[in-house]
């Protein structure tokens, strides 16, 4: 089984063909890759990213043009929410 890493979304920029190149970053301590800046190489379904986000994804490679292994974020999925507690809405200033 892959291990799957924590991280959030950095941002985007525009490739030279007109599509979106997403970039995260490794939040996982202890790990090789903790962090290390990844482009994302694959989502899950037809989640929307952006920046800020929490997220989790296997660190897999692709073979770069000198043939050198690159390691790319893959199956990217949003982080489940945390639940809201009554301590969580009272610091929001919601409802006790």
């Amino acid at each position: 089984m892959n291990t799957r890493y924590c991280g959030y979304v950095v941002g985007s920029r525009l490739s030279p063909q007109g599509h979106f190149v997403w970039t995260v970053r490794v939040k996982h301590p202890g790990s090789p890759h903790d962090e290390r800046k990844l482009v994302v190489a694959s989502v899950q379904g037809e989640i929307a990213l952006a920046r800020g986000l929490n997220v989790n994804f296997v660190v897999g490679t692709v073979d770069d043009r000198s043939g050198d292994k690159v390691p790319r974020a893959v199956d990217v999925c949003l982080e489940p929410a945390a639940p809201i507690t009554a301590s969580r809405r009272q610091q929001a200033g919601g409802e006790k």
